[in-house]
Formats: C-alpha cells, sequence, structure tokens
C-alpha cells in the first residue's frame, strides 16, 4: 500500500489512454483522518477519478474527441475518513455511458458524448498519475491508495464485483483471481475478462529503483515521486479473521478497524471472506467467496441464510443451527478438504409407529478440487449418504435396533425404505444403516419414540446432518414403462400397471422452491409433487395407517384427504385440520413425483435453491415459509395462489367428518386440456366418499383451466357410498370479480347453487360414481346466448317409451337417461337430429322422474327432466 501525504506525493507514468473508446480506473482508498482537500486517485487528463474534499463524494472527469468540455458526476456515498472504500469508473464509447462504483456498487450512470477519450494534448499529453491531477499539477491525495487497474474496455458491474475483494491474476490468458482462482466472467454474457485488456496494474507489493512495478504485462512501471516507504497492505484482500470471536466484533477481524465487515447492513453481496478461527453470527450473509479454515468453526443461529453466489471453499466446519441454511447459487462452487462440513438440523416425528420421508442435505466427507458444479450432468463432487450418519440432538451418534420400535437414540431398522422408478407395494427396497443413498434420493423412516423437543405439545425428535453439503447439479435417474406397454394397459397414470413414481427429495442444506423443481422437470415428472403425512395410528399395520398426501404444482397447494388404496382406520375421525403445504420445501423432506418418461433423468440444481423459513408458514399463503411434513397440525381455512390466476378452492364434506379440498384455477396462457404443472393430484383409487375435477375421466385435486366465460362449464366428479349427507362449499374465491357469477349446478334437480353465498350445498347421494351430476358455471340459467338459448328452446317429451327432441338443429354427440337416484339407465351416442325428431326408443323403464343430459355437437349442453307413466 501506498500512503500519499497530500502535499506532493504521487506516482506517474508516460500517458497511455488516450483515443481509448473504452476504458475503465479502479483501485482502493483510505482518506486519512485529516482529508479536507481534493484528492485525485487515478486517472489522466481525459479521464480520471477523485475525493472532493468538502463532501468526500467520489467524482469522475471526462473529456472525449467529440467535444473539448468536460463532463462529470459523483457517487451517492459519502466516504468516511480511515475506513477503505473501493473506487471505479468506467466509459463506453459506443453508448457514452459513465459509471461510478463504490465498493463495487454502481451508484451513478449517466450519458456523455459518444466516441473516444480525448486525443487532444491538453487532455491526452500529460503524464498518468496515480494521487495527483497531472493536467493542472493539483489535487494531491491524502491518505493510502492500493491495487490500481486500469482496463482499455468497459467492465460491467458483475466484472468488477469479482475483483473488488481480491487481487488479480494471469490465467491462461484470462483474468483471475488470486484467492478464488476462477475467471473474472460477466455472468449475463459469460464472457470472461482477457488478461491483454488489462493495460496496467500497480499492486504494490513489488517497488524496484524508484518505481512501482506494473503486474500486467505491458511493462508501464511508475516512478515514485516523493514516496520513500510502502505501508503494510490493510485493505480488505480478502476480509479475513484474527479472533475467535462474534462477527460484528471489530476485534474479531484482521484490520476491523480500518474494514466494514462487522457492519452487517453495510456488507456488500460480493465480498470475500476467510473464517480463520472459530467465529459466531446471528445475522444472515451474502457473499462471493468464503474459506472457513481446517479445525476452525462458523456458527450461524437464528434462522439465518449463508448465501454464497461463486465459491465456497470448506476445509472446515459450517454449523447451522435453528432453521439456519446454506444457499449456493447458480454459479456457485464447492471446494472441501477431507474435514470440510456442515452441521444440519431437522425435527421428524417421534412417534414409532409413524413415517416420516427423508432426504439428506450431505454426504460422506472427502476432498474434493475445484470444478463446474453447475453443469448440464450430475456433479461428481456429491457423495452419497447412510442412515448411520445421523446423529441425535445432543450430537451423538444414532443406534440401530432389528426391533420393531425404536427407542432414546435408538432407530428400528426395520422401517428403512426407499422407492425408485416403482409400479406397486412390492417395488419398496429395504435398506441397511450402511446403504449406500445417492443424492436427492428419499427414504423412509419412522420414529424412536423420544421427544427431544422441550415444548411438551409438540412430539418430534432431533436429527443432525453431518457432513459434507450437496451442491449443484444433482441428477436422478427416471424410468417409466414404455409408450407401447401404456398403449395396451389403458395408458399413463394406470394403477398398479403405468402409474410410475419415485421417491425423492430436497438434497440441499436450504429450502428448495417446488415450482422451479417443476419448471426444471418437464417432460420427467407429471408436475405434482406428493408430501405424505400421518396423523394418526398406533400399529405398524398397513392397513391402519391414517394419512395421505399433500400436493405441490405450479399453480396451488392443497392438502391431503386419506392415503388412496388404504383403508381408514377409523373414517369417523378424519379432521379437516391437516397440513397444507406451501410452494417450498423444507431441508430434509423427500416426496414423491410420478415419472413419465422412460429415457431421462430428474434434475436438482443450485437454481432451485431459496432461503425460506419453516417458521413462516402459516396454512394460508402458500409463499409464506416451508412445511415439513411430519406430523398434523391444525391449519387455517384458506390459501392464496399466484397472483395471475384466478381461484377457487372447493371443499367436499361427508356427516361422518371426512373432506376432500380440491382447487379450479383460471388463466389466460391456460387450456382445458391437461396443462403441465398446473394439473395435477391425480386420484387413481378414491375413497368411497370423494369429489374433485374431471379430465379425461379421472379424478384431480388441482386443474387449471382457460379464462372464465358465461357459458364455460366445469365437470365435476362424484363418488359417494350412499351411507352419508355430503355438503360442497367454496372455501376459498380469489381474485375473481365480485359481479361475475359463481354457481353449483347439480343437474339432477336442477339447482343452482351461490357459491359466493357462504353456505354449503347440501345433498343425499345413492352408492356409486357420477360424472355428470355437478357442475361449476358462471350463470345462473337465466342468462343466455343466442345457441344456450335455442337448444334450451328445443321440446323434449315422452311418449310409449319413446323420446322425441323436437327444434334441434345439430346431432347429439352423447345422450344420458338417469334416474333420480343418480343412475344412468340409457346411454346413446352421435344420434343424428333427425333419429331425435323421430323419436328414441327407451325399452322398458319403471315409471318416474328422469333426468335427460345431452351434448351437442358443438357441446352446448341440454338438461331437461321427463316423466315416464
Amino acid at each position: 500500500t501506498l500512503d500519499f501525504d497530500g502535499v506532493d506525493d504521487h506516482v506517474a507514468q508516460a500517458s497511455f489512454m488516450s483515443g481509448w473508446q473504452d476504458a475503465t480506473i479502479l483501485g482502493w482508498v483510505k482518506l486519512d483522518p485529516t482529508f479536507s482537500s481534493n484528492g485525485d486517485v487515478a486517472g489522466q487528463g481525459m479521464m480520471r477519478m477523485y475525493v472532493n474534499g468538502t463532501t468526500r463524494k467520489l467524482h469522475s472527469y471526462f473529456v472525449t474527441n467529440a467535444s473539448n468540455s468536460a463532463y462529470g458526476s459523483s457517487s451517492i456515498s459519502t466516504l468516511d475518513l480511515d475506513q477503505w472504500y473501493h473506487v471505479a469508473i468506467s466509459y463506453q464509447g459506443s453508448s457514452g455511458n459513465a459509471r461510478i462504483y463504490v465498493n463495487g456498487n454502481l451508484e451513478r450512470s449517466t450519458t456523455i458524448p459518444t466516441g473516444t477519450l480525448s486525443t487532444n494534448s491538453g487532455y491526452a499529453g500529460p503524464d498518468f498519475n496515480i494521487g495527483r491531477n497531472s493536467r493542472l499539477d493539483n489535487s494531491y491525495f491524502k491518505g493510502a491508495i492500493d491495487e490500481v487497474r486500469v482496463f482499455d474496455i468497459a467492465l460491467t458491474e458483475g466484472q468488477i464485483q469479482q475483483m473488488v475483494y481480491q487481487e488479480i491474476k494471469n490465467n491462461g490468458g484470462n483474468i483471475a483471481g488470486s484467492t478464488i482462482d476462477k475467471p473474472i466472467t460477466d455472468i449475463a454474457s459469460g464472457v470472461s475478462v482477457s488478461w491483454a485488456n488489462l493495460q496496467a496494474y500497480y499492486p504494490n507489493t513489488t517497488l524496484s529503483e524508484n518505481k512501482t512495478m506494473d503486474a500486467s504485462g505491458y511493462g508501464r512501471n511508475a516512478t515514485l515521486k516523493n514516496i520513500f516507504s510502502v505501508q503494510p497492505q490493510t485493505a480488505p484482500l480478502p476480509y479475513e479473521t484474527v479472533a475467535d470471536g462474534p462477527w460484528t466484533t471489530q476485534g474479531t477481524w484482521k484490520h476491523g478497524d480500518v474494514w466494514d465487515i462487522e457492519d452487517i447492513t453495510n456488507l456488500k453481496d460480493w465480498s470475500i471472506v476467510h473464517i480463520k478461527d472459530n467465529v459466531t453470527t446471528t445475522d444472515s450473509h451474502t457473499q462471493l467467496g468464503m474459506f472457513i479454515d481446517s479445525g476452525k468453526t462458523l456458527s450461524v443461529s437464528g434462522d439465518n441464510e449463508i448465501n454464497n453466489t461463486w465459491y465456497l471453499q470448506l476445509d472446515g466446519t459450517l454449523d447451522l443451527a435453528d432453521d439456519s441454511q446454506l444457499v449456493q447459487g447458480i454459479n456457485s462452487d464447492l471446494v472441501t478438504s477431507a474435514t470440510g462440513e456442515i452441521l444440519r438440523r431437522q425435527e421428524g416425528n417421534s412417534d414409532v409407529y409413524w413415517y416420516n420421508y427423508w432426504s439428506s442435505p450431505v454426504g460422506t466427507l472427502g476432498a474434493t478440487a475445484l470444478s463446474d458444479n453447475n453443469g448440464t450432468t450430475n456433479n461428481p463432487n456429491n457423495t452419497p449418504f447412510s442412515i448411520d450418519m445421523l446423529k441425535d440432538a445432543d450430537g451423538n451418534a444414532m443406534s440401530f435396533t432389528s426391533d420393531f420400535d425404536g427407542s432414546e437414540g435408538v432407530l428400528s431398522n426395520r422401517w428403512l425404505y426407499t422407492f425408485q422408478n416403482g409400479l406397486t407395494y412390492w417395488n419398496w427396497v429395504a435398506l441397511t444403516p450402511t446403504s449406500s443413498i445417492a443424492p436427492g434420493t428419499g427414504y423412509s423412516q419412522k420414529g424412536t419414540g423420544f421427544d427431544s423437543n422441550i415444548d411438551p405439545t409438540i412430539t418430534e425428535q432431533q436429527y443432525i446432518f453431518q457432513g459434507k453439503p450437496n451442491n449443484g447439479t444433482i441428477l436422478i435417474g427416471a424410468d417409466d414403462v414404455t409408450d407401447i406397454y401404456e398403449a395396451t394397459n389403458g395408458g399413463e397414470s394406470v394403477k398398479d400397471t403405468t402409474l410410475v413414481t419415485s421417491l425423492v427429495g430436497n438434497p440441499y442444506p436450504s429450502a428448495l422452491d417446488a415450482r422451479q423443481f417443476i419448471a426444471d422437470n418437464a417432460g420427467i415428472i407429471q408436475g405434482t409433487i406428493l408430501l405424505w403425512e400421518q396423523w394418526e395410528g398406533s400399529s405398524h399395520w398397513l392397513s391402519e395407517y391414517e394419512g395421505g398426501y399433500g400436493f405441490i404444482n405450479s399453480l396451488a397447494t392443497e392438502r391431503a384427504y386419506q392415503y388412496p388404496g388404504i383403508n381408514l382406520a377409523d373414517p369417523s375421525g378424519l379432521t379437516p385440520g391437516i397440513k397444507k403445504p406451501s410452494f417450498y420445501i423444507p431441508v430434509g423432506q423427500g416426496f414423491f413425483v410420478e415419472v413419465v418418461t422412460d429415457l431421462g433423468n430428474i434434475e436438482f440444481n443450485n437454481g432451485q435453491r431459496v432461503f425460506i423459513k419453516e417458521a413462516d408458514a402459516d396454512g394460508v399463503d402458500p409463499e409464506n415459509g416451508s412445511t415439513f411434513f411430519r406430523n398434523a397440525q391444525p391449519d387455517a381455512e384458506a390459501e392464496n395462489t399466484q397472483d395471475d390466476f384466478q381461484l377457487i378452492r372447493m371443499e367436499f364434506s361427508t356427516s361422518n367428518g371426512a373432506s376432500r379440498r380440491f382447487v379450479l384455477g383460471f388463466g389466460n396462457e391456460v387450456t382445458d386440456a391437461f396443462d403441465y404443472g398446473l394439473d395435477g393430484g391425480l386420484i387413481t383409487t378414491p375413497p368411497e366418499d370423494d369429489m374433485g375435477s374431471l379430465l379425461n375421466d379421472g379424478q384431480y385435486v388441482i386443474q387449471a383451466f382457460s379464462p372464465i366465460s358465461a357459458d364455460k362449464e366445469i365437470d365435476l366428479v362424484l363418488h359417494a357410498s350412499g351411507s352419508h349427507n355430503y355438503s360442497i362449499n367454496a372455501v376459498e374465491i380469489s381474485n375473481i370479480p365480485e359481479d361475475q357469477d359463481l354457481f353449483l349446478r347439480d343437474n339432477l334437480t336442477g339447482q343452482y347453487h351461490d357459491l359466493r353465498s357462504q353456505v354449503a350445498y347440501e345433498f343425499t347421494s345413492e352408492a356409486g360414481s357420477y360424472n355428470d351430476r355437478f357442475q361449476v358455471v358462471f350463470n345462473d340459467g337465466t342468462t343466455l346466448s343466442n345457441e344456450e338459448a335455442n337448444i334450451q328452446d328445443a321440446l323434449v317429451f315422452v311418449k310409449d317409451n319413446t323420446l322425441f327432441i323436437k327444434g334441434l338443429q345439430e346431432q347429439a354427440k352423447s345422450l344420458r337417461i338417469t334416474n333420480m337416484l343418480g343412475q344412468v339407465v340409457r346411454t346413446f351416442n352421435e344420434v343424428s337430429s333427425p333419429s331425435l325428431q323421430n323419436g328414441v326408443q327407451l325399452g322398458e323403464l319403471s315409471s318416474g322422474v328422469y333426468l335427460v343430459n345431452l351434448i351437442s355437437e358443438s357441446n352446448l349442453k341440454l338438461n331437461k327432466k321427463i316423466i315416464l307413466e
């Protein structure tokens, strides 16, 4: 570091910037405690930067060939005395864009004349100076200046930020960091900075014959004027610790008295931090690079985030207490020593009878070198996990027993399974405590029976995952049955035949954005995440499990009913208070996805990682928090969905307490056919009392449709045991105008029920499944289009067991006759208009009232009652 006295100290080199189209000048400065007059940092007569002695703001000064006029602007920030700041200015000749940066942050962008830097001898002739305005021989800087770099290109903000907190070096012809050995690259374009563009570089590490050596390779060694000594480098290149202690304590840091590192609110997200001691923090931190030395620990408590955007070297320990998380971005690479590790805690249900589905955020320890962790292939630096790596809340290794029940500190190994590309119950694969589990693979485990939570109302066991954190691209093989097999066996998603699912899970020590995961796996999975939740049961017998799956897709989230295909142990005890998921999957959570390709990979990547706290989950808005599915807790009545969708959340209830909620969404870029990521929760084996929306003859929990219109009709499917009374209600209506009609139409009774009334529609039904009894419609039947009015005017009557429909101008695509018990007694397809006019034979039917359901060729619907005598 060079120290300038503000009187006559400066550094000089013959001019070399004349006529450049683009340029950037950077450097570190520390104002002397008595700084009070203008002081130049670096530059020539046509491009220089200086600090104003009165305002202590950084100023730029430009003169271009287009004009002999000077242009300049100033920073927003005021530079404090006796503290290091990184300063930079740039000029882009093609656009005339002139910029000012302080500590890597773009503070001012102005437009000046385009062209090149001036070649006028009055501006271009004077020397390049550090610490003085060479053209006017004034503005001597008082303070310290270090790491001056001059480029003949206009560096981007990202490129500047990558080199602020480190020295630089030549790596294969490109600029790379000396601390982080990665090329300086514009993230948006992927363009690296050539070493040839570095026209002068003064790190002030080598002085010879009264000169500071130019490290650029161009030989522009600069002469020291009236400077006879060099000071120790104290600029944060990078930030380093020198003592154990809190992050916010000045004495923890090597030069804390002249650094801003303990000022959390102003610390830059592109800082580089080297932890050489045991440091604690109760704050969140984002940095470009972090190093944790072997044998040292950074302890994070209080539900905070360590966010790394470029490089993490983990030779020691990162201890993530509470709900603290490590988020590595899409350009962040992990390097570890043989002892580099994290500790991450997560709680599961402690009941010895209840399953939790898990996925580990860590793998076995192992040294890894720098490589691209975020490519298109599996990151080879990740390592497998085994269940015997788990520790209890006190840090003791878990033990295992072959007994059915676990105990304090002991897990039963009888319930360790995984399920990959499976079709039936028999495809569950048993694991042992030492089985190798690949990153992203889910596994099952039951509780220990020991409650580690001091709150007596919460029954949960805390586990500690300790190992090397997973990072980057993680791929898991997806292997569906073949298209040929599906074509001859009922198509996609036939339970126990073509419905292939895999148990996977969040593989990172941070929350996972479910919607991004779904988007990244289009064509690989069906588009919905299933989260198992168990809320009752005191037996290991499969038939006595009481639980079900919650659903997440890109449209909405919805709570579970009861697990399809498993009989309810006690149907009268079902509760509507089961948890609803959020759009974010917490650390350690396993989940199911349906696989729909026989050649591909399920992908996890850093672009899916987010910092979302479990404590923020409110059961109302799925944007809030993440929800670990370990047990059932009471929940609120409604939740919102994405702002650009309209939504109706329906609830079907039975008199014995069972219920199902399902979601209807409407959007401008949605079809009424299957839409990936928006239609989900296919119920392949519904309970005997259930309801949902109907798509391709399948029952769905979440379904999206094209925009609402007056003639739109949403078909619902009803499954009834006939043993109960039933009700349907709209529990949430979101983003739909108040004047939009919303009705439930009962085609059996002809009733229209106002879904905005906040009153449930009550009804009974005979046993059976009905696809045509209920519809959600958007008019009350009194306001119809001309076509609808015409079809409703058709004359329908019966004579001698023959059905006549007069006045219909088109053929009937389908015609059904339903009795008042909801049973379809006659079905006709593709009936011509003349045939309807001349009469359709019904055959022998009992006397009574029947409902005629007709769908015309243009999909108009006619529902009329007839009486057979």
